[in-house]
């Protein structure tokens, strides 16, 4: 629906450095090329080994050979390492887009060890949301964790201006809480519609945004309002 470019004039003020943002996009890298570089019986068991979130297997996955098909993550962890497979670069590139963006400020509010934790139990909450909702579905991919970030970017600046490419071929600088509005109304008619063709997890975007969002005034640093204007003056500044 967009993909996120920037967001204009909204610097870190907590923290140096969004360590643990760009720890989260390396390791998606890193295990994206590890996955890549296996055969397809080797890609197939790695979904199978850290992505199945309880319930019965899917029948394709008796066919799965090799040393990662003795592999079975119990259900809360392989909830948390399904969101670092993607099914390929394009995939990767778009959560890790969302990641870049937005990541730095929800960090920046939280603290480097709870967001951490934030994003870890974002992830969580949505493989569980679409394990319910959707039983069988092997989920895989970041969406549902930075559906959490992208849900307490938004309560922390709503009306910081973002850059983003609407269809993938527009460029536009609009109000973060417009762009995001938009993007819950999609999944949530995605959900009505019970659009399960595309192969997109819709619950568990809605299931890490819910869980961003009861999350983020329970970790963020206790002098980080919540819907900020965006812009202020340094003290030095006033």
């Amino acid at each position: 629906m967009f993909l996120p470019i920037h967001d204009v004039d909204n610097p870190v003020r907590h923290i140096t450095m969004p360590w643990v943002t760009w720890l989260l996009i390396a390791i998606n890298v890193l295990v994206w090329l590890t996955v890549n570089a296996l055969d397809d019986q080797g890609q197939l068991a790695a979904v199978a080994a850290i992505a199945h979130i309880g319930g019965p297997l899917p029948e394709w996955t008796s066919q799965v050979t090799g040393p990662l098909a003795e592999i079975s993550l119990p259900g809360p962890v392989s909830a948390l390492t399904s969101s670092f497979l993607h099914l390929d670069f394009w995939h990767l590139a778009g959560n890790l887009a969302f990641l870049w963006v937005f990541g730095d400020n929800v960090e920046d509010a939280l603290g480097h060890a709870r967001f951490f934790v934030f994003y870890a139990l974002c992830a969580i909450a949505a493989s569980y949301a679409e394990a319910f909702f959707s039983p069988g579905f092997f989920i895989l991919g970041a969406s549902g964790a930075l559906s959490g970030v992208v849900a307490a970017f938004v309560m922390l600046h709503p009306r910081v201006r973002l850059w983003a490419l609407v269809l993938m071929k527009f460029p536009i600088a609009v109000p973060a809480v417009w762009l995001i509005a938009a993007w819950a109304v999609f999944q949530l008619f995605n959900v009505a519609v019970q659009d399960t063709d595309a192969g997109v997890a819709w619950w568990a975007h809605i299931g890490g945004a819910i869980a961003g969002a009861a999350l983020l005034p329970l970790l963020k640093h206790s002098d980080v309002p919540l819907f900020d204007r965006g812009v202020r003056l340094k003290p030095d500044e006033g």
